[in-house]
C-alpha cells in the first residue's frame, strides 16, 4: 500500500512540475516595457520634465513615486520620455491616470500624445488624443500597427488649463511593448 501512494504523489509531483514548464513561456505580460523608469521610483530618471512638472512622493499608484502634472497661470505642464525600438509590428501602451482636485470639472484636459521616428529622426506618424480623467486611479489601455521603420517612440504628456478644469493629473506605473 505504501508504494502506491508514493507511486501516486510521484506522479502529481511530474504533473505539477510539467504543468508549471508548459505555462512559463505562455505568459503574455513577459514583454518589458521599453520605459525607463515606468514607475517614477527613480525620480525624474528618464524622463524630461517641463512647467509645472515633478515627480511626487504622494499619491502613487504603486510604489514611492509618480508623475504630477499641475497646470498653473494658463502654462500647460508636460513630461515626455524618447526610448529605441529595435523591432515589431505592433505596440500596447498602458498608464494609469487620476486627477487629484475636483473642481467640479467632469474630466481633466490630459493629453497623450506618441509619436513615432525612423533611423534618421524623421517623424513616420503620431498617435493620441484628449482621455477624461476621473478623481480614482483608472487604466488607460492603447496600441496599434507600429509604423513601417519606427526606431524611436516618444510619449508626451500635457496637462493643459481649460475652461472646464486645471486640475493636477498624476500618472504612474506605464508600459510600452511591443510585438
Amino acid at each position: 500500500m505504501v508504494k502506491g501512494k508514493v507511486f501516486f504523489s510521484g506522479i502529481i509531483t511530474l504533473c505539477i512540475i510539467f504543468i508549471v514548464i508548459l505555462t512559463a513561456g505562455c505568459n503574455d505580460n513577459d514583454t518589458a516595457s521599453l520605459i525607463t523608469n515606468p514607475g517614477f521610483e527613480d525620480g525624474s530618471t528618464g524622463w524630461t520634465l517641463g512647467t509645472n512638472a515633478v515627480i511626487s512622493s504622494s499619491n502613487a499608484h504603486s510604489g514611492s513615486g509618480c508623475l504630477s502634472l499641475s497646470p498653473e497661470d494658463g502654462d500647460a505642464s508636460t513630461a515626455e520620455q524618447e526610448f529605441t525600438v529595435d523591432s515589431g509590428t505592433s505596440y500596447n501602451f498602458t498608464f494609469w491616470r487620476r486627477r487629484l482636485e475636483d473642481s467640479g470639472a467632469t474630466y481633466g484636459s490630459l493629453r497623450t500624445i506618441i509619436y513615432f521616428y525612423d533611423s534618421e529622426s524623421s517623424q513616420l506618424s503620431s498617435s493620441g488624443g484628449i482621455g477624461e480623467v476621473p478623481t480614482t486611479y483608472s487604466l488607460s489601455t492603447g496600441g496599434g500597427s507600429l509604423p513601417a521603420g519606427t526606431s524611436s517612440v516618444k510619449i508626451v504628456f500635457v496637462n493643459y488649463v481649460t475652461g472646464l478644469s486645471d486640475d493636477t493629473i498624476v500618472i504612474d506605473d506605464l508600459a510600452f511593448t511591443v510585438e
